[in-house]
């Protein structure tokens, strides 16, 4: 068996790069930069020569109405079960209550379009996931894809935050797992 030579090495990766360089050139990655340039940086300042006033974002997602609990605005849909969460004292910095029509189970397509919760600390968002699946039993078995928690970094923070993910369609049936549970644990602290 011949052993490839250190110049082999070397020609290969000079291959690679005369590719990438020949790529950086061509007419796809100039036609990419154009569509960008195009689509975001150049429409922006063209608004800014023309006057055209700079419009809020609309609150909340269309077919996500929102309302108040506890002074914060939230989908309607994950209102009663972040409340049920925060009373337990868990502690979340945002949600969505996803799109069911769109979401499609056990796709990794349709993440954009699942339930989120974003929890303040990896820790927590791990424990609530644990606890919903003692508190579902076999719905748990992820006949709707499942739960997905992702890591991300704290917000001027060095805790971990935890960015959890699971269908819109879980929804109704964790918020009643989790108030039986809080309605549980208010009954034995009483």
């Amino acid at each position: 068996m011949k052993l490839p030579r250190a110049r082999d090495a070397q020609r290969d990766l000079a291959s690679v790069k005369l590719s990438i360089a020949k790529w950086k050139r061509s007419d796809l990655a100039r036609d990419s930069f154009r569509r960008g340039w195009k689509g975001g940086y150049s429409l922006g300042r063209r608004d800014e020569r023309l006057g055209v006033p700079e419009t809020p974002a609309p609150r909340g997602l269309p077919n996500h109405p929102q309302v108040l609990v506890d002074g914060v605005e939230v989908d309607a849909r994950l209102a009663p079960l972040l409340h049920t969460m925060w009373t337990l004292g868990l502690d979340t910095q945002f949600s969505c209550q996803g799109d069911p029509d769109r979401y499609v189970p056990n796709h990794p397509g349709s993440w954009d379009a699942s339930a989120q919760i974003f929890f303040a600390d990896i820790d927590q968002a791990i424990k609530f996931v644990k606890k919903s699946k003692d508190l579902l039993g076999h719905l748990a078995i992820f006949p709707e894809g499942g739960f997905r928690v992702d890591v991300a970094d704290g917000i001027g923070s060095p805790t971990l935050r935890g960015d959890l993910r699971f269908s819109p369609e879980l929804i109704v049936p964790l918020t009643a797992a989790w108030e039986s549970f809080a309605a549980t644990v208010r009954a034995n602290s009483a």
